[in-house]
């Protein structure tokens, strides 16, 4: 895929905003799907998938602003690039393997998150498991689980991002980096890739940055041989209107 130009200025909101998602679904997690953990098998749909689109949207956490982002309104000038990204996702659809997944980067304001969130919000529309997740809050709430009054387990933060059949892992670098960070996102990268279950990261660091931050083994992860790099460029336009 062809790197982001300035013209994705003409499908981005004025702000990209993130607000910390809402109760996903206790049965499912959110992924759409019933799960027999005893025998590591899949049952069937969870009754919330028949919901409204908008309560799902809730409960797989994309933002309240991102629930409008969508393939067929984008501007005609953009339209090239979006339609990449939709066939990308109709061929992932119809088929599983390595080299599925995508790592959006490049500077803050470019349109990673939109575009990102059309590719979540078409998902959902066609009937998918989706899991939208800001990468400060899933480490947030993994640090909190581990509280000794903590209602939550470890497994119950990362559950959804296991199973679904796609997985929205936005602004991977903006935490404070640390070995156990490190270590967190190798491991779930890890689990997408061996289940070859199609994942979106976006960051704003560049692949080099990635190396530096996380490792080589992480750095790997997110290389070719499963994700396929989309470069994007241009000034900030989130204060722009």
């Amino acid at each position: 895929m062809r790197p982001a130009s300035d013209l994705l200025a003409a499908v981005i909101p004025a702000r990209e905003t993130w607000r910390r998602p809402e109760r996903t679904c206790e049965d499912c997690g959110g992924t759409g799907w019933l799960y027999d953990t005893a025998n590591g098998v899949l049952t069937g749909r969870c009754q919330c998938s028949q919901r409204p689109l908008e309560d799902r949207q809730k409960a797989a956490g994309i933002p309240v602003l991102e629930r409008r982002a969508r393939f067929d309104t984008v501007r005609p000038e953009v339209r090239e690039l979006a339609g990449r990204l939709q066939r990308y996702l109709d061929a992932t659809n119809a088929r599983r393997g390595p080299g599925q997944s995508l790592l959006f980067s490049g500077p803050v304001g470019t349109g990673k998150t939109w575009l990102a969130a059309c590719a979540a919000n078409w998902a959902l529309i066609r009937g998918w498991s989706v899991v939208w997740r800001k990468a400060t809050q899933w480490l947030a709430d993994l640090r909190a689980s581990y509280d000794a009054d903590s209602r939550t387990h470890e497994l119950d933060v990362n559950r959804p991002l296991r199973r679904a059949k796609l997985v929205i892992l936005n602004d991977l670098g903006a935490e404070k980096i640390s070995p156990w960070v490190a270590t967190q996102v190798e491991d779930l990268l890890d689990d997408r890739i061996s289940a070859e279950l199609p994942t979106i990261v976006t960051t704003n660091l560049s692949h080099e940055e990635i190396r530096e931050a996380y490792g080589d083994r992480t750095a790997s992860r997110l290389g070719p041989r499963f994700y396929r790099h989309v470069e994007f460029t241009g000034a900030d336009i989130r204060g722009s209107r």
